[in-house]
């Protein structure tokens, strides 16, 4: 008689909340898009009020349902921004040390 695998990850699975949208990727869609409303209420100038509210709700949109190469945005992101600080040559500097022998 074989024996079947019994899942392990059974805890792994998060809560939808509608429409597939998890308990995370809702909280910061409606971030975004109050963040987008906060901003069309202060009434800038439409040069600079516009492009901002485009850029917070595509932040929005981009948090919620983005995926690049299998990661969540944020982690794309967290990612991207590290590989850009971080120094890209790693130099291995020996420090002289003398024998033990002398």
């Amino acid at each position: 008689m074989e024996s079947h695998p019994i899942p392990k990850n059974l805890m792994d699975v998060e809560f939808k909340l509608f429409a597939g949208l998890t308990v995370k990727q809702f909280a910061g869609l409606a971030m975004w898009l109050f963040f987008a409303l906060f901003l069309y209420l202060l009434n800038l100038p439409p040069l600079i009020g516009y492009p901002l509210i485009l850029l917070a709700v595509f932040l929005g949109l981009a948090f919620a349902f983005m995926r690049i190469q299998n990661q969540p945005f944020s982690t794309w992101l967290t990612n991207f921004i590290l590989a850009m600080i971080k120094p890209q040559r790693k130099v291995w500097k020996k420090s002289p040390t003398p024998p033990k022998a002398l």
